[in-house]
């Protein structure tokens, strides 16, 4: 494997994509004219897709990690009760 080809695998790891699915896009690369191209685009729109709901969805933990810890500092000083117990605390 050339050292250019070694750099891709890395950076599309880094980007969350699957080795198999790094395999295939490399494959295609080999590959010349407008059907390849339009392969390797497919792959990474399905691939940008993925990213967004793995964001949005990390923007959602967020929020409620966000929400607790406001809680939790209201709680400290004083102006709300620390009526639940630490359990129901993070159910919640």
């Amino acid at each position: 494997m050339k050292i250019s080809e070694v750099s891709k695998v890395v950076g599309l790891r880094e980007l969350g994509i699957p080795i198999s699915e790094i395999k295939k896009y490399l494959e295609l690369c080999q590959e010349t004219g407008p059907a390849a191209v339009k392969r390797r685009y497919k792959m990474l729109l399905k691939q940008r897709e993925k990213a967004k709901r793995d964001f949005l969805d990390s923007v959602e933990r967020m929020d409620i990690i966000d929400s607790k810890i406001k809680r939790e500092e209201e709680i400290m000083k004083g102006k709300r009760s620390d009526s639940l117990s630490a359990a129901r605390r993070f159910s919640q």
